[in-house]
């Protein structure tokens, strides 16, 4: 299933793209015939949102890839869209909800849509007859404690703020690595990092492309590597700051420890260090 954030393009490049091939067009249907979406307009009923709060992931999570929504109570939330089991691309949502659909529009791309939902139970969401004709989808709650991801957020705005205190409105950034026990975690972390610093105006270099480059040059699958294999790896990237991270510690010891790196000298220019 492709991302959501993919899946929002302009309804004019879906309708190029239905014109161009016309035997699919039975199967999808073409976004040029459906209405606009103004989510001011929209009736919210915020009862319905206790049923939605926490963090869903898509069946399809055995393929690598799928979709995550993250839902707070408060009517915002996050999207992820993974491939290849890697973060592919994150962005802000707001939703909204009547008895039986929900409206979500991503505040970083400025893409609204709607779909039909049901849950088979508490923990088993159905998301179906999208605006745009995406596909359907089944979610299933996980155990995320959402409080924990709130505080995972701040701490990451405080550490966006601090490792970056000495770059320049120039800086290409690259995030080579974010180390953690779970995975799903270090996928978080990076992710939204991502986010923040893009949203404070750096150019970041897609994840995807490191990747490549690790492979290519025979860096190794090892996900951490040394200061000068990351600022060389960024350097090839076209990056000119790297950034590599760590949690330590356990329970309420946890912190996140960030590094930035010159691509061309491996020297540190910013370091953060928060409480998660």
């Amino acid at each position: 299933m492709e991302g959501f954030v993919k899946k929002l393009v302009s309804e004019a490049v879906l309708a190029l793209i239905a014109g161009l091939f016309v035997s699919c067009t039975s199967l999808v249907p073409a976004a040029s015939s459906a209405p606009k979406l103004d989510f001011s307009l929209f009736q919210d009923n915020q009862a319905y949102r206790s049923k939605f709060t926490g963090t869903w992931t898509e069946d399809t999570v055995n393929s690598g890839i799928y979709d995550v929504f993250e839902f707070r109570n408060d009517g915002t939330g996050f999207y992820t869209y993974y491939s290849d089991n890697k973060v592919y691309e994150t962005t802000s949502i707001q939703y909204k909800l009547s008895d039986y659909q929900i409206m979500i529009r991503s505040t970083d791309f400025v893409n609204t849509n709607r779909a039909n939902y049901t849950f088979t139970d508490n923990n088993t969401l159905s998301l179906v007859s999208w605006h745009n004709g995406q596909s359907n989808g089944t979610y299933n709650r996980s155990g995320t404690d959402t409080a924990n991801i709130t505080g995972v957020e701040e701490a990451l705005a405080r550490a966006a703020e601090e490792v970056s205190e000495n770059f320049t409105a120039r800086s290409r950034i690259a995030i080579v690595y974010i180390t953690a026990e779970d995975r799903s975690q270090t996928d978080f972390i990076a992710g939204e990092l991502e986010h923040i610093l893009r949203r404070r105006g750096f150019v970041m270099v897609d994840r995807s492309e490191l990747d490549r480059i690790r492979v290519e040059q025979q860096f190794g699958t090892t996900f951490e590597v040394d200061d000068n294999t990351a600022a060389r790896i960024g350097h090839i990237a076209g990056a000119s700051i790297v950034i590599t991270g760590r949690v330590d510690g356990e329970g309420n010891l946890r912190r996140l420890r960030l590094r930035a790196l010159d691509t061309t000298s491996a020297l540190v220019v910013g370091t953060a260090s928060e409480r998660l």
